[in-house]
């Protein structure tokens, strides 16, 4: 659900999408890289 609600917010760069890579490309990137907090 997260790369259609947060796709629309980001403005790719025109060599992004020269690369062929999409908003939901992105987002799903930072999905996958960005640590998850555990509780403590």
């Amino acid at each position: 659900m997260a790369p259609d609600v947060l796709g629309h917010r980001l403005i790719l760069r025109p060599e992004a999408e020269v690369e062929g890579r999409s908003t939901r490309d992105v987002v799903e990137d930072l999905i996958r890289t960005v640590p998850v907090l555990e509780p403590e």
